[in-house]
Formats: C-alpha cells, sequence, structure tokens
C-alpha cells in the first residue's frame, strides 16, 4: 500500500523499576530512523498470486499424468507385482513371481 497512508503506533517497554536501565532518547531515535528506512525500502511480492488445489483427485492426477506423458494405474498389490516383474534387469519372470507371491526377499 501506500506509505502515506499507513498509520500505526511504537511503543517502548521498559524495565519499571530502573530508570538508569532504560536506552537513551537518542538510542530509541536511531533505532526509529533504521526501522523507517527498512519499512520504505521494504518491497511485498507485487505479482498475481497462484493458488493450487491441496488435493489429489483423480481428474488431477490424471492431467498431471497427461502432461509429463505418464501411464496412470492405480496402485495395487497386482499392479505393483506387474511392475516388479517386468521392470528392466529384473531376475527372471517366474522366479519373480514366485518370490513375490511367497514374501521371500529377491
Amino acid at each position: 500500500g501506500d506509505p502515506d497512508k499507513r498509520w500505526g503506533f511504537a511503543a517502548l517497554v521498559v524495565p519499571a523499576n530502573g530508570a538508569d536501565e532504560a536506552p537513551s532518547r537518542d538510542f530509541v531515535g536511531a533505532v526509529a530512523a533504521d526501522w523507517l528506512q527498512a519499512t520504505q525500502q521494504a518491497v511485498g511480492y507485487t505479482g498475481a498470486p497462484k493458488v493450487q488445489q491441496d488435493e489429489w483427485d483423480e481428474s488431477r492426477l490424471r492431467k498431471l499424468c497427461a502432461k509429463h506423458g505418464w501411464d496412470f494405474q492405480w496402485m495395487s498389490e497386482d499392479g505393483e507385482r506387474r511392475r516388479l516383474v517386468h521392470r528392466p534387469g529384473a531376475r527372471s519372470t517366474k522366479r519373480t513371481l514366485e518370490t513375490l507371491l511367497t514374501g521371500e526377499q529377491l
């Protein structure tokens, strides 16, 4: 917003029982001047905000897959077995399938 339309106040909190511990007027003035300079130089985000949906429903997942050329498939035990059996460098298909069905370690 416009700096001329800003308003507010500043407060200095000091111990109630120690007047000699309070900062000097010069120190408070210097801090206020530094704060004023920093706020005048501060610039926030000026672009239009981009809002994205938080949830990944099927429609959104399918669009993401289409964008990147991926095949969409719900993860299931059968789908995972097929993926492991047919992955590059997989051991013999029969041995891999037997291992997956029995729960042995590959």
